[in-house]
């Protein structure tokens, strides 16, 4: 494969990361007035899944032909952390043609050619084990959004809810939505919990059938009171959220119930 440039183009990379770590971008090819065509040049993504561009060649000042071009990362990077790709574009900035795109990551360089397409259909992302937020004291439920320029595949799921005073009797749930709290998209039932306690909520892989309210119960800090299965391709875009809904939840005192910060793992692909 080979790429053909004319007068005033540029190359430009253009990314998308949850870590910024540097790029090494190569380029090999020949002018038409057969003098030889080599770049070498750095880009930096950003690590907040923004989209970053860096031109590693001015204005090219006669046209000619690509016949190699290579990008390789920092030492660390995970598949599915740096999204890449390196392009010809015009005078007004715009792409003409690419070179390659993909994931690039340890021991893995991209090529020219090379096009994998962003997300689940191009191959396992990052794993990754995210901490959320505290959602308060005041019986508020978690709420996790989805990145923007990402896409989550949900593995598990667990935080600990401690029930104040109140009689009721709580029952933990897991709701998937698009955003919005009317457009639900997936629903997994949880345990029943009463008043003063301290449990853990794990909704995970492989776990019981969610319809049987199963208990199961270890020591780990924490009796773990919900062990509900999860299925195994849950596919969430970006600005999904993955929230709790406790019936009969505590919101009034004199004792609020409160969830702590979710733990929960998913597999991360980040696209452009």
């Amino acid at each position: 494969m080979s790429v053909d440039f004319i007068a005033g183009d540029k190359l430009r990379v253009i990314s998308v990361a949850s870590a910024a770590n540097a790029v090494q971008v190569s380029v090999r090819g020949r002018f038409d007035n057969k003098q030889p065509l080599n770049l070498l040049g750095q880009h930096t993504p950003t690590n907040d899944r923004l989209t970053a561009a860096t031109d590693v060649s001015t204005p090219l000042t006669q046209g000619g032909t690509i016949t190699s071009a290579a990008a390789t990362v920092a030492a660390g990077t995970k598949r599915g952390q740096v999204y890449v790709g390196l392009y010809v574009v015009d005078a007004t900035n715009r792409i003409r043609g690419g070179l390659f795109r993909g994931y690039v990551y340890d021991s893995h360089e991209l090529s020219l050619g090379e096009f994998i397409e962003p997300g689940p259909g191009g191959g396992e992302g990052n794993i990754r084990t995210v901490t959320g937020t505290d959602p308060g004291s005041s019986g508020e439920e978690i709420s996790e959004a989805v990145p923007t320029n990402a896409i989550w595949r949900l593995l598990s799921f667990s935080a600990v809810l401690v029930t104040g005073s109140d009689a009721a009797t709580r029952n933990a749930q897991l709701v998937i939505d698009d955003g919005a709290a009317a457009n639900r998209r997936e629903y997994h039932v949880g345990q029943d919990q009463t008043a003063s306690l301290t449990r853990t909520h794990l909704w995970h892989r492989g776990g019981t059938n969610p319809n049987t309210l199963e208990t199961r119960s270890f020591v780990d800090t924490d009796t773990v009171l919900s062990n509900p299965s999860l299925r195994d391709n849950i596919f969430l875009p970006e600005a999904y959220r993955i929230r709790t809904l406790t019936v009969a939840i505590d919101v009034t005192g004199p004792s609020f119930d409160n969830w702590s910060a979710p733990i929960f793992q998913v597999e991360e692909w980040l696209v452009i």
